[in-house]
């Protein structure tokens, strides 16, 4: 039997569709060996240190300028901001988190001061603590999602006066 081209296609055809773990073919001076995996196969490697993977990750947040109404928010007190006010939004979908850990203080709260590219929050995507920066200095006039909520991307989490108007 002589093996072309055709004949493998359809053998790795066959292999794809049965339950077939491994084929060793020998023709000549050709010999070819194929092994399927199956999932139970794969091992995967989850430890993840998250402190050493922030900064391999470029990490943006979009600031926008806004007029917000808060008219139809009853149930919350909220400061109303002015004109002159940008908004930090989520740059991914994930968990807000307002501190590094539960232990430890908030990065920033309500009325803080806050300068260009200091840490405001963080986002947890798919396992991994992505820190959010700020991109503007100013004063935090509010922070619209609460502590463990999920955000998704583009959504406002942040009130800020810039000490500047861009």
């Amino acid at each position: 039997m002589k093996l072309t081209v055709q004949k493998l296609k359809y053998l790795l055809e066959d292999i794809q569709n049965c339950s077939i773990k491994q084929i060793k073919v020998i023709d000549n001076n050709f010999e070819l060996l194929i092994k399927t995996l199956t999932l139970q196969s794969l091992t995967l490697n989850t430890t993840v240190n998250h402190r050493n993977n922030f900064h391999k990750y470029p990490i943006s947040t979009e600031v926008k300028y806004n007029d917000i109404d808060f008219s139809n928010n009853s149930n919350k007190t909220r400061r109303r901001p002015t004109t002159n006010t940008l908004t930090i939004v989520s740059p991914m979908v994930g968990t807000f988190y307002r501190a590094a850990s539960p232990e430890e203080p908030p990065f920033i709260k309500v009325l803080d001061k806050v300068h260009f590219n200091q840490i405001v929050c963080i986002i947890e995507a798919m396992k991994l603590m992505n820190e959010v920066e700020a991109e503007l200095s100013g004063q935090v006039i509010d922070i619209l999602v609460e502590d463990g909520e999920f955000v998704d991307c583009g959504q406002p989490l942040m009130i800020v006066k810039p000490t500047t108007i861009l």
